[in-house]
Formats: structure tokens, C-alpha cells, sequence
């Protein structure tokens, strides 16, 4: 206990010091350093995991979570939906139908994706900008594809046939899916209405589960079941999506922890010089009694107090920014490139403690190097340094 005063007493002592001349300016620079370090690591973090959740967030309100598409015509869907439905984990299960047509108000014409399911989709109620989700007596459109058209809830539209024969279909809702290509190319409705373009083969089966991300157990059953369906999951479906956002998430990361590491080599400096210009007081401590690796322990708790002040306020200023960005919306983004219109951040604890655990471990290595250095120092060479 009193050993441990002792060094605490130094460390103070030692880091008063600093305030002058050049140290004051390692010491500062190494501090704002580790802490701009952090705070970026934070805000890169944070910003992927937003990206990642909103981009999941919306896709899940339109994208079923397991979609299976049949191999074969004819087949006994009733009795297939009937024994997944029986799965332990499942919400829902829907027949549709998917096909390219084009679509014409007034003078305007679009090509759009045009779908059709036996049954609506409760989570489409949070995306309504007007109407309702009536699709047996009419058709949801997105708010991209109404304002090409200039169409509201209630008016008219023609979707061709295949043969290319207009068929009158009412708007029952517009809605706004967050994801662009929804917005400007979607029309939903139901399997009876899409009949009334022509005799079309069930497209496949949507799954929808309680908790999407306990894909894979029910996936596996699903393929005992039956060899004449191919499954993917909503991951399979934008696998190429998540793997450049995770993609990016680790390059964000090395680029910006290698900032940080060159930040934290200000420590080595910092202590070193701090040395050199009380290489005397060190001789005397070893005089009184203080052994090399007494030395060596109180430097390092040094480098360390540097270091964790920087992590610390690095901690804070991250929340703020982070804080302060997504809640203001301070960063706008083009939604036709990026699925949204702001940047969003979503930290949890988990990422605060790994980002400060790593540079932790940087800011342990970059003391504890010049530290052992500085108790090698010899008595005599230190008390002939006055």
C-alpha cells in the first residue's frame, strides 16, 4: 500500500512536470491524439452498424425471410404451407406472384415490379403515407413511383397484360418503404387481382419469422421437407450488400486504428524525453531506495494516465458526435445511392469496450517500451547528469 502511494505521488508529480516547454506539447499532443483516435473509431464503428441496422430494418418490412421457390409445377402448396406453418419460430407464410409489366396514368408510363400475395402484410401499417392496404380491390404503391405517375390514394391506373392490354387498377395506398428501388418501381396486390392480367404459376413461398435473425434452424427443416423447392434466406437474398458493408466496416477500421497507433507513438516521446530531463531525480529515487523495477512502474503508470485520459474523452466526444449526428440528421445522403437520407450511428456497449480495449492495449505497449528503458538508467550515470 505505501509502494502504491509512492508511485501515484511520483506519476503526479512527473506529469506536473509536463506542463512545461516541449512536454507540455508531447503530453497534450499524445492525449488528443489517442483521444481523436477513439472518438474516430467510434464514429466509423457506429456508422457502419447504423447503415447495417437501418438498411436490415427496412429490407426486413419488405423482404420475407425465407423465400422458397419451387423446382416444379403442380405442387400441393396448401399442404406445404400447412406443415411449415406447424414450424416452432414462424410468424407467417405467404403464396406470391412476381413479374415485370408496365404500368400507365393519364400520359405517364413506368415499367415497374408488380407482386401479388394471397394475404396482406401487417408490417406494411408503419409505412403508410395515405390510404389503406386494401389489395383485393385495388393496388400499394410507392411514394416514388406516385409522384412519377401523379397519383393519390383513390385515383386510377393502368397495368398492362401480357398481351399487352391495359387493365384498370384503383390505388388503395401509398406507401414509403424507405428503401429507394422500392419506392420507384413497387406495386403490390393480391393473387385474385393479378389474375385479372392473365393465368400465372405461383412464383414461390415467403416465410416470415418471429425473430429473423433464428434463420437457419428453421431453413434446415424446411429443406427436409421436400427436394423440389430451393431455399434462401433474406441474408442470401443481400449477401453481396452485407458482405461490402462488413467489408467496409473492417477497412474503416484498420485505416482508422492505424491513425490511432501512430497518435499513441507520442507516448514513447513523450516519456522518453520526460526521462532525459529528470534522469537526476531518478538517480536520486535510486538512492532512496527505489529499485529499477519501481522506476519502470511508475513510467508506465505515466504513459498509461496519458493514455487513458485520451480514451476517456475520446469515449465522450464519440457519444456526442455520434449523438448529435444521428439525432439532428446533421449528414444528408442521396437515398437513390445509399437506401437512406442521413447517416445514421448505433453503438452499443460492447463497441465502446472493444474500440477502448484495443487502443488500451496500444497505449499498454507504447508505455511499457520506453519504461523498461528508462529503469535500466544506472545510478551513477544519473546522479553525473546534474
Amino acid at each position: 500500500m505505501f509502494k502504491t502511494n509512492i508511485y501515484l505521488l511520483l506519476v503526479f508529480r512527473f506529469l506536473k512536470s509536463t506542463r512545461k516547454g516541449i512536454l507540455s506539447f508531447l503530453s497534450l499532443f499524445s492525449i488528443i491524439g489517442i483521444m481523436l483516435g477513439v472518438s474516430a473509431l467510434i464514429i466509423v464503428i457506429g456508422i457502419m452498424n447504423g447503415f447495417r441496422g437501418e438498411i436490415e430494418e427496412r429490407l426486413l418490412k419488405f423482404t420475407p425471410h425465407i423465400v422458397i421457390i419451387p423446382s416444379v409445377q403442380n405442387l400441393n402448396y396448401d399442404q406445404f404451407l400447412n406443415e411449415i406453418k406447424s414450424f416452432n419460430g414462424v410468424e407467417d407464410v405467404k403464396k406470391y406472384i412476381i413479374l415485370k409489366t408496365v404500368v400507365r396514368a393519364q400520359d405517364r408510363m413506368d415499367g415497374i415490379i408488380l407482386k401479388a400475395v394471397d394475404k396482406p402484410y401487417s408490417k406494411l401499417k408503419k409505412t403508410v403515407i395515405s390510404g389503406n392496404l386494401d389489395i383485393e380491390d385495388g393496388v400499394i404503391i410507392g411514394k416514388g413511383l406516385a409522384q412519377k405517375l401523379n397519383v393519390v390514394d383513390g385515383d386510377s391506373l393502368e397495368i398492362f397484360s401480357l398481351n399487352f392490354v391495359p387493365v384498370k387498377f384503383k390505388v388503395s395506398a401509398i406507401v414509403d418503404a424507405g428503401i429507394y428501388d422500392i419506392n420507384e418501381n413497387f406495386i403490390l396486390t393480391s393473387i385474385n387481382n393479378i389474375r385479372r392480367l392473365g393465368v400465372f404459376q405461383i412464383t414461390g413461398i415467403e416465410v416470415y419469422l418471429k425473430n429473423p435473425f433464428l434463420v437457419e434452424p428453421i431453413v434446415s427443416k424446411i429443406r427436409k421437407i421436400s427436394e423440389n423447392f430451393s431455399t434462401y434466406t433474406w441474408i442470401d437474398l443481400n449477401k453481396n450488400l452485407f458482405s461490402a458493408l462488413e467489408l467496409e466496416k473492417l477497412g474503416m477500421f484498420l485505416v482508422v486504428l492505424l491513425i490511432t497507433i501512430v497518435a499513441s507513438f507520442n507516448i514513447i516521446s513523450t516519456l522518453s524525453i520526460l526521462s532525459e530531463r529528470k534522469i537526476y531525480d531518478i538517480g536520486i529515487l535510486r538512492v532512496f531506495g527505489l529499485k529499477s523495477n519501481d522506476i519502470l512502474i511508475v513510467f508506465f503508470l505515466l504513459g498509461m494516465t496519458i493514455g487513458l485520459i485520451g480514451i476517456i474523452l475520446g469515449n465522450i466526444l464519440g457519444f456526442l458526435i455520434s449523438f448529435l449526428i444521428t439525432d439532428l440528421k446533421l449528414i444528408k445522403l442521396n437515398p437513390q445511392i445509399y437506401f437512406i437520407d442521413h447517416i445514421p450511428i448505433k453503438l452499443n456497449f460492447k463497441d465502446y469496450s472493444i474500440i477502448s480495449i484495443f487502443v488500451f492495449l496500444i497505449v499498454f505497449l507504447f508505455s511499457i517500451i520506453p519504461s523498461i528503458g528508462i529503469s535500466k538508467i544506472k545510478i551513477l550515470e544519473a546522479l553525473k547528469q546534474k
